[in-house]
């Protein structure tokens, strides 16, 4: 099947439904419109956004830690907020985090890679059994 940037909300979707399907998340907020997609996914331990921004192009996963945390929440990121980048790097010191981002040309690419990623460093942080 070959994606249009419409057709992003559906891939976002369709390659992290394992938050829903192995970790109990669910969607507590959606937000779609010409500038971009934005999903918050919440479990019983903690939050997952799933930002693409359309106008710069890019993907963001951010971490929450805490049922209750806000978000957005400048003051408490780092501590209880984190991109997903952070998680990555904690796992692969080496990793080249400009891979988790659109080339320019297409997306999809990016979006699945942040989801294999998230479902290969994230287990405990996503069951709440671990902090990064």
């Amino acid at each position: 099947m070959e994606y249009k940037i419409i057709d992003s909300p559906i891939l976002i979707k369709e390659s992290f439904a394992f938050l829903e399907k192995d970790y109990g998340f669910e969607i507590i907020e959606e937000d779609i419109d010409n500038s971009g997609v934005l999903f918050i996914y919440q479990n019983a331990s903690g939050k997952v956004s799933l930002c693409f921004d359309y106008r710069n192009n890019e993907f963001n996963v951010t971490l929450i830690k805490g049922k209750y945390t806000a978000y957005p929440n400048d003051a408490e990121y780092w501590e209880t907020v984190k991109p997903m980048e952070s998680l990555i790097k904690k796992n692969d010191p080496n990793f080249n985090t400009q891979k988790l981002q659109p080339n320019g040309k297409e997306y999809i690419e990016a979006v699945r890679l942040n989801a294999n990623l998230l479902q290969k460093y994230g287990n405990k942080v996503l069951k709440g059994q671990e902090w990064f």
